[in-house]
């Protein structure tokens, strides 16, 4: 069983090396949600674009969404957020069309970039990712720094 663990966690390692794609997909509306909730379709996970990260007045961030599971390298498409303002974060959780039955490889899917609209200024909370809150991404090392993808406080 421990061997499965650890060739589980490696295959994760793997799949965070993404490539860059250029295409951008944007939604101006979207849902919003009890916090932590968890949009329908396959498991997602999302950092920020650092090349324009977001500002304590910002409305929107670039989020490069990667799906979980393997997928022959393919993020495939990015469904629309659930956003979940709260006093001190914004979680914001993402998911990605699910795959047709079949087997698939493992070489790291790639990054998809999406505009997410937040409806409000960030302000002085942070942003989370919703898959590292709970879920099966959770164990994995995509969240093995936490939820947090961007704070205004500088880190520790």
């Amino acid at each position: 069983m421990r061997r499965v663990e650890v060739l589980t966690a490696l295959l994760f390692v793997i799949a965070a090396c993404g490539s860059d794609d250029t295409e951008v997909s944007s939604d101006r509306n979207a849902t919003r949600s009890e916090p932590n909730a968890q949009p329908s379709g396959a498991t997602a996970v999302w950092s920020v674009d650092r090349s324009d990260p977001p500002t304590e007045d910002s409305e929107s961030f670039t989020a490069l969404v990667t799906r979980l599971e393997c997928s022959g390298g393919e993020t495939g498409e990015v469904l629309e957020p659930t956003v979940s303002p709260e006093d001190d974060r914004i979680v914001v959780t993402f998911a990605v069309e699910p795959l047709p039955p079949g087997d698939y490889t493992c070489p790291g899917n790639d990054e998809r970039p999406y505009i997410v609209e937040l409806g409000e200024p960030v302000g002085d909370r942070e942003l989370a990712d919703g898959a590292c809150l709970s879920g099966d991404a959770v164990p994995t090392s995509f969240c093995v720094d936490g939820p947090v993808r961007w704070s205004p406080r500088p880190a520790p």
